[in-house]
């Protein structure tokens, strides 16, 4: 059985995975939402088909993600041309029917998974994030690429920094050869992408990374995101709507991250207002109780609960124990790249802070991502951390919907 999918996809998708097949490893610095994931899944599936590769694998930021794909990008497209295949969920393995070809999916959180094959062919979605762990690259997957030696590696990602693993792999392709290609796509190369649209993005971005997010440039960051000059003091007005974003934490070590909540409002003009912020290391039952107490005083508005490994189980407690209108949502990048809209909503004067914030919360604000500042030998537990910042990121993905950084499921509630 044979397929084209060349119809469907552009000439972007088509030059990233059909030409230059050759070559055995390429690498693709990209804009934001060119198309490399769903072109990928078209590639490969058509290349599936051909009968030639027998193990492919697919990896990925997080499990949560390639479900997703699986779900809203793969099965469609298996169902639209009557392609025979089963997806193995618990084992995370695509079988196709009629062809010998296997795609297994694994996790770069578990990378341990992805040894015992030769693969025939490597496909590293957000490599920008995935190749920051060189251990994966260098003790995973390139051996079992050396295994075979027909093995091609594919790595579209936005890039997150220089001198990653990501770019000096870029460098490497560049520099040509019998092995390596590489080459930058922007995000107004799509297109199927309108300008306006891109516009949409950049307006969600800090200015200091447009460059990166949009243009696929490798850029130096230094220091924190924020600037002191973005931070400007408002209430809320009237008739805003309230949400409420929760950061579970499940160790009260003095070194452990803090359990954090934020609960912002946003006005008819679509700007945000942070109106409470607070963060303490709590068991789980103090946890839950200040979850609700929050929320009685917040008019009981929606709550996104980050719903990773243990933290849904908070979630399922308040769902079956309280009338909180509750909102699971999965994280599907970094913490910088999620905190981009919400710091470039502030660059813009979007954000306004309540007076009556904690002075931890500002601080927070501008020592991101830096890390913990080290006083003397040891870190001082009390700064660097980041939960609070992780909030606000998600606080404005629920306000604004955006699945590009987190996915968010409906209400469980």
């Amino acid at each position: 059985m044979s397929v084209n999918f060349n119809n469907t996809m552009s000439w972007l998708q088509d030059e990233m995975f059909f030409q230059n097949f050759d070559k055995l490893i390429k690498i693709f610095p990209k804009g934001r939402r060119v198309g490399a994931t769903e072109g990928g899944i078209h590639f490969l599936t058509e290349w599936a088909l051909t009968d030639k590769p027998k193990n492919i694998l697919w990896v990925d930021v997080n499990y949560n993600n390639i479900d997703r794909y699986v779900q809203e990008i793969w099965r469609p497209l298996l169902e639209q041309y009557d392609i025979g295949a089963k997806y193995q969920q618990g084992k995370h393995i695509l079988k196709f029917y009629n062809t010998p070809t296997t795609i297994i999916f694994r996790s770069a959180e578990r990378p341990q998974g992805m040894e015992g094959f030769k693969y025939d062919g490597v496909f590293i979605n957000e490599a920008g994030i995935v190749l920051k762990n060189k251990y994966l690259y260098n003790n995973t997957i390139l051996p079992m690429m050396m295994d075979n030696r027909f093995s091609r590696l594919w790595a579209p990602g936005t890039p997150k920094g220089v001198n990653t693993l990501f770019h000096k792999l870029y460098l490497r392709a560049l520099e040509g050869g019998d092995r390596y290609y590489g080459k930058t796509y922007t995000s107004y190369d799509n297109p199927f992408l309108s300008s306006e649209a891109i516009k949409e993005l950049e307006n969600d971005l800090p200015s200091s990374v447009i460059r990166q997010e949009i243009l696929g440039e490798f850029i130096k960051q230094e220091g924190a995101i924020i600037d002191p000059s973005w931070i400007n003091y408002k209430e809320a007005p009237a008739d805003c709507e309230y949400k409420m974003y929760v950061d579970l934490a499940i160790s009260q070590k003095t070194t452990a991250d803090f359990f954090a909540v934020i609960v912002m409002a946003k006005d008819k003009d679509n700007h945000l207002y942070v109106v409470d912020a607070y963060h303490n290391r709590l068991s789980f039952n103090e946890m839950y109780k200040t979850i609700i107490r929050m929320n009685e005083k917040w008019f009981n508005c929606e709550v996104g609960i980050e719903s990773i490994q243990f933290q849904a189980a908070m979630a399922d407690e308040l769902f079956r124990n309280t009338n909180l209108n509750i909102t699971q949502v999965y994280p599907q990048t970094d913490k910088v790249t999620r905190f981009y809209p919400f710091a470039g909503k502030m660059e813009r004067g979007y954000v306004h802070l309540s007076k009556y914030l904690p002075p931890y919360y500002e601080r927070e604000l501008l020592d991101f991502p830096i890390g913990k500042v080290q006083s003397g030998k040891e870190a001082d537990p009390e700064i660097g951390h980041d939960d609070l910042c992780d909030c606000s990121s998600g606080c404005t993905h629920m306000f604004f919907g955006s699945e590009t950084e987190y996915h968010i499921y409906g209400g469980i509630n």
